[in-house]
């Protein structure tokens, strides 16, 4: 059984959408933005595919990441795809909600009210 991963960490291009999404002024903490990422990218039915997570930098330890147990009680109510753990998945979907986060936010000068509602009204297709 493959040991357990204990770290969230970013992509290059996952780094460079979080700081896009930070310039906007929408969140305090980079912690807030990628949970805020990882809850839009579960409320759109969309994750990054395995493959575009091979060369990451470690942003957060488990305990940071989930220090109040809420991601992962997110996590059990959706579901982890067969093989995955918290930390893997979450990066898979952090990668996807930032790149969301960064167009609509960075790009298309969305309000935050407007791309959460966009969240609530997308398909589900995990």
């Amino acid at each position: 059984m493959a040991k357990e991963q204990n770290t969230v960490g970013l992509t290059d291009v996952g780094s460079e959408h979080l700081r896009l999404t930070m310039e906007t002024g929408w969140f305090d903490t980079e912690l807030d933005a990628c949970r805020v990422a990882m809850g839009v990218a579960l409320s759109r039915g969309v994750v990054a595919p395995p493959d575009e997570l091979v060369s990451k930098t470690t942003k957060y330890n488990l305990g940071t990441w989930d220090r109040d147990r809420c991601v992962s009680s997110v996590i059990e109510v959706v579901g982890c795809p067969p093989g995955e753990d918290l930390c893997a998945y979450s990066e898979r979907l952090i990668q996807a909600g930032l790149g969301i986060l960064a167009t609509e936010l960075s790009e298309e000068g969305a309000l935050l009210s407007d791309v959460l509602e966009r969240a609530s009204d997308g398909e589900k297709s995990l």
